[in-house]
């Protein structure tokens, strides 16, 4: 602590402006941060890990390791306390939203299939009713054959 301390009263800022202040634009904060999750997801689905359940002890650790490497891409030179804030706030957010994202084409994906499911059961009952008022016609229709 007390080096951080020394460390802003050489540069002339004061604890707080060097823990809540900006070292680097907000948007550019945004964007690094939006940067390395897509990369990431993409790298992820391109190592076929979609869900969490797909996941090993051996992955794990690859996560937690790609955490530490990527972790100056998303801070860049601002380490400070509002930038990794506004960081983590960008991370859960987004990811908020690409979860509800893919719930709902999951949602549209299942009722699709069930529409689906549904007509093919109708066109099988149809086309057994169907038979069988055929095979009541060719009998003349009172069950007794012709």
């Amino acid at each position: 602590m007390t080096h951080a301390v020394s460390t802003a009263a050489v540069a002339g800022t004061s604890i707080w402006q060097s823990m809540l202040g900006f070292e680097i634009p907000a948007t550019e904060k945004i964007l690094r941060t939006l940067a390395v999750y897509l990369g990431l997801a993409v790298i992820m689905r391109l190592a076929g890990k979609r869900q969490l359940a797909q996941l090993n002890s051996f992955d794990l650790l690859v996560i937690l390791l790609l955490s530490n490497v990527v972790q100056n891409a998303v801070i860049g030179p601002d380490s400070s306390l509002t930038a990794g804030l506004l960081g983590a706030v960008v991370l859960v957010g987004f990811n908020s939203v690409e979860l509800n994202r893919e719930a709902e084409n999951a949602t549209y994906g299942e009722l699709r299939q069930a529409v689906l499911d549904l007509q093919s059961h109708l066109d099988e009952r149809l086309s057994a009713l169907e038979r069988r008022d055929s095979d009541r016609g060719s009998h003349g229709g009172d069950g007794v054959p012709g």
